[in-house]
């Protein structure tokens, strides 16, 4: 069992709250959210982006994927989106910088929020473990 340093006992602590798994379906709703799924690419294995509606407003969450018409599909429309943007160049299946400001672009009217930068910095990534007021 894995302990961290301030105590807890993680497997136990899992093993104590009732979850419940669902495999994602193109639509629906859960917990008054309405969402729909966009099939994105994320090398051989692909990924599933998710378009959340929340309090009338739309935000979409890509996780790791490639520069590839279905982003911008999960994109367009959305007021803030939470997108990868790895590190510079073209990380293989991983979005890179340049491309994530391509992408920013393309889709003025959405605020970005960059995530899963593993060197260096770019302008509106979220620190680990921020709190951020959207």
């Amino acid at each position: 069992m894995f302990k961290a340093a301030w105590g807890v006992d993680w497997g136990q602590m899992r093993d104590s709250i009732p979850l419940l798994y669902r495999e994602a379906g193109e639509s629906g709703s859960v917990a008054g959210v309405d969402y729909e799924t966009v099939q994105l690419d994320h090398g051989t294995s692909g990924c599933t982006g998710y378009r959340l509606r929340i309090d009338g407003r739309l935000l979409a969450y890509s996780g790791d994927t490639s520069a590839t018409p279905p982003l911008d599909r999960l994109v367009e429309g959305a007021e803030i989106a939470i997108v990868e943007a790895t590190g510079p160049g073209e990380p293989f299946s991983h979005l890179g910088w340049e491309q994530a400001e391509a992408l920013r672009d393309r889709h003025p009217n959405t605020r970005f929020i960059w995530v899963h930068v593993y060197a260096g910095t770019v302008e509106g990534a979220a620190a680990d473990l921020q709190v951020l007021d959207v």
